[in-house]
């Protein structure tokens, strides 16, 4: 898996407080194993500041789409990166109900 750093999810209109929560996305999703609530509950961060971003840029209305513009690119990126991380625990969960269902049938 590669190594992940906020400058993957930022872009030249992320603001300061969306460059940290994206600092700790990064942490979250580089670490082994994966904390699967502490990623869910900093997306779910990331999001309402990014609601109440948007919502404070209503009169710029150029920066706003350019902003929203840069922001579904790394939506898309987190979202194919959780894809991965979710579909490899679900494998590995799977992969330890069998051996446990081995494990009770030599029992």
């Amino acid at each position: 898996m590669p190594q992940y750093k906020s400058s993957d999810f930022s872009h030249p209109y992320t603001p300061e407080h969306l460059q940290t929560l994206n600092a700790q996305v990064a942490t979250v999703i580089n670490h082994v194993p994966l904390d699967s609530q502490a990623l869910m509950d900093l997306i779910d961060q990331r999001d309402q500041y990014l609601q109440t971003y948007i919502g404070e840029l209503s009169e710029q209305l150029e920066l706003k789409q350019s902003f929203i513009e840069a922001e579904v690119a790394t939506n898309d990126k987190l979202i194919s990166i959780c894809k991965t991380l979710f579909s490899s625990t679900e494998k590995e969960l799977i992969n330890l109900k069998k051996g446990q269902k081995a494990v009770q049938h030599y029992k």
